[in-house]
């Protein structure tokens, strides 16, 4: 499917209200006085679910908006019984599940409903799917457990991959999951939670990961099969325009309840006025010259070599010191092999990468000097820290033959403050006991205590909550301008982008087709393809 099929096909699907279902909504899922508390809680917050209270319609989407550590993934587990067994669930606390009461401490042993009646889908594919399984064989397994037939099970797979508009992948029962892309597997994850067709499907932030693009596409094939099938849908979400768009109702916590979510949402033209300044001129730290990429595809028993994969294609690019240059573009367009190639991950077939002027080799090639002055802030700081490390050592690692003791002390409790965390509470801390807004932070502070020249931060809020996103990349912000360092940042937040870059580069197919000012490309853009993932990204600018 081509990105402009996308674009229609979303913009073409109206959003699913209650009313315009041929049926009389019913009432599928309704939660009352549910608490729920875990050993460790702390004194002043003993339940982190407080009397809680939810009730959800036949076709409705109910959108939950809150920042990490609110209580979202323990109210899904709630849902799913799931949750473990430190957990304390209050007596009072009641479910009730298309007309079927339940009881939520014994929901954990008799969870026979679980994937018939409500369904999970998780944030991240690439974990939930089985990397050494066939897609086919996944599907066998959801749908045995309920004892269903194996000729059943294949129809039915069959069926919504129609449905989800995967044409191009005929075979997809017999193809693993890394032989897809990010957005297939996605509505992958999608069609196992709805292969037993639930009443009610559990989201969890089920499009973090995907491009505004794919987004929208794979939200629309879900509307859609909520509109055939009359399916409730809990989108939970840290993404307040994703809320806004697709929801029915907008709901937040507050104290462990749920409560009516209303914001207004700023336009992409207004961040764009409002912001002062010129963009920076200072000395061009990195160039980069005609630089392409090319991958060999691995062979395959019985068939021929394909042609080579161009993953960069003649990219032209310059980074000048306190300048802040975003790449936008779909997933698969080669917005991280950029990334990679700049961090020393990934070697140029053609082309050269000159560093204050001298060519830039691959990271094992670099000398000491060299590996500090550039550094990559990934996605998820969780995979990139050592979780049983106290942040004193993980922010410190660099420093490891710099000055003495004392002095590398000084510059970790330094840098730990200009990162919003304070050196006597956070220093001795363990990495895992953290979250993950804390641990971006953390992340942030190992690279910025080397005194790197240029910062690479490859999706590096996509997976925290709104407020912690702006204030990291706030804070990446002001150590850019106030220490001279460059940012070269791939996002698909347009809002971010308008808000945090000074020139912007939109890639397909690891060519660049647009560049220029914030101002150039987001409100005057001259391709077609930079108005489309403009239009995908658009937002609501109202109160909802």
């Amino acid at each position: 499917m081509t990105i402009t099929g996308c674009v229609n096909e979303a913009a073409a699907i109206p959003r699913l209200a209650v009313n315009t279902l041929a049926a009389p909504a019913r009432v599928v899922l309704n939660v009352t006085k549910c608490s729920v508390a875990y050993r460790n809680s702390g004194p002043e917050r003993p339940w982190l679910l407080e009397q809680l209270d939810l009730t959800v319609h036949s076709g409705e989407t109910v959108a939950i908006v809150a920042p990490s550590g609110s209580g979202k993934s323990t109210l899904a587990k709630v849902l799913l019984g799931l949750l473990p067994r430190q957990a304390t669930i209050a007596e009072e606390s009641r479910l009730t599940l298309c007309g079927e009461v339940i009881a939520l401490q014994a929901m954990r042993e008799n969870a026979d409903w679980r994937g018939r009646r409500i369904s999970y889908v998780a944030q991240a594919p690439s974990e939930a799917l089985h990397p050494l399984m066939r897609i086919g064989n996944q599907a066998l397994l959801v749908g045995r457990r309920h004892g269903w037939e194996t000729p059943r099970i294949a129809s039915r797979l069959e069926e919504l991959r129609l449905s989800f508009g995967m044409n191009d992948v005929p075979d997809l029962a017999r193809r693993y999951p890394h032989e897809l892309s990010g957005g297939q597997q996605q509505r992958v994850l999608l069609m196992l939670g709805l292969l037993l067709s639930p009443d009610i499907l559990v989201a969890d932030e089920p499009t973090s990961a995907l491009d505004p693009v794919a987004r929208a596409s794979v939200l629309a094939d879900l509307q859609r099969h909520q509109r055939s099938t009359g399916m409730a849908c809990i989108l939970m979400t840290h993404d307040i325009d994703l809320a806004v768009a697709w929801g029915d109702r907008v709901l937040t916590f507050a104290r462990g309840r749920l409560a009516p979510f209303s914001t207004t949402l700023s336009s992409v033209e207004t961040i764009v006025s409002q912001r002062t300044g010129e963009a920076p001129t200072h000395d061009v730290l990195l160039t980069m010259r005609g630089v392409s990429v090319t991958t060999p595809t691995p062979w395959r028993w019985g068939r021929s070599k394909t042609p080579p994969r161009c993953r960069v294609s003649n990219l032209d690019l310059t980074l000048r010191r306190g300048e802040w240059v975003a790449l936008m573009g779909a997933s698969g367009a080669g917005k991280s092999s950029v990334s990679a190639i700049v961090a020393g991950l990934l070697q140029p077939t053609h082309g050269r990468v000159l560093f204050l002027g001298k060519d830039l080799d691959l990271l094992q090639h670099r000398t000491m000097e060299e590996r500090q002055r550039i550094q990559y802030l990934a996605q998820e700081p969780g995979r990139t820290l050592s979780p049983a490390w106290t942040v004193e050592a993980v922010v410190g690692e660099g420093l490891q033959h710099n000055g003495t003791s004392a002095e590398r002390r000084q510059r970790i409790s330094a840098v730990l403050t200009d990162v919003g965390l304070p050196p006597s509470e956070y220093a001795n801390r363990i990495v895992r006991t953290l979250s993950g807004g804390q641990q971006q932070r953390i992340a942030l502070a190992r690279a910025l205590v080397v005194s790197p020249h240029i910062l690479v931060c490859d999706e590096s809020v996509s997976s925290l909550d709104e407020a912690s996103a702006h204030e990291i990349l706030a804070l990446v912000k002001r150590c850019a301008r106030d220490k001279g360092i460059a940012v070269l940042a791939t996002s698909h937040n347009v809002r971010h982008i308008a808000r945090f870059a000074d020139r912007v580069i939109v890639m397909q197919h690891g060519a660049c087709v647009e560049s220029g000012s914030v101002a150039d490309v987001l409100l005057q853009p001259q391709q077609s393809l930079t108005q489309q993932f403009l239009n995908a990204s658009s937002t609501t600018q109202a109160t909802s």
